[in-house]
């Protein structure tokens, strides 16, 4: 049985030392002058704009919920629940393009109203509830938040 094993493991190593042999003999293939080359330096000019966030038609709106302490991203804005209190809910929105949040725009208030960003966006608190689950229980925030987030005209 070990004599079977060792002469199979023989004939395997020199079937693929034969394959081999046969690949890469001779010269390598000529250049393709029409193929574009795998790696390419660009001048700074050439260099392709790189467009964060999926464009975004005036006016659009977009709804979302989000759980106090969590953030979620809407077209370019980054927006936090901070706390949420019975009737009122305070946020915290940022934007894609700013990751230091230099341009963080808090704001807060109760359902139904609505926020103009300095950016142009408008965001609008539609709903403030309680979420009765286990998040409680390990000292994480309850509240859960719905916006809507129109774009700028």
């Amino acid at each position: 049985m070990y004599r079977l094993r060792a002469a199979t493991a023989t004939g395997v190593v020199a079937v693929l030392v034969g394959l081999g042999a046969g690949c890469g003999g001779g010269e390598p293939p000529e250049p393709d002058s029409d193929r574009t080359p795998a790696l390419q330096t660009l001048e700074p000019s050439e260099q392709p704009s790189a467009d964060a966030s999926p464009s975004v038609e005036p006016g659009e709106e977009e709804s979302l919920t989000i759980r106090q302490g969590a953030v979620r991203q809407v077209f370019e804005l980054r927006i936090g629940v901070a706390a949420v209190s019975e009737d009122e809910a305070n946020l915290s929105i940022g934007y894609e393009s700013d990751p230091d949040d230099e341009q963080t725009e808090d704001v807060g208030g109760a359902a139904e109203e609505s926020f103009d960003l300095d950016s142009g966006y408008t965001v609008t608190i539609d709903e403030i509830a309680q979420a009765q689950d286990e998040a409680e229980d390990l000292g994480e925030g309850t509240g859960v938040v719905t916006v809507t987030v129109t774009a700028p005209e």
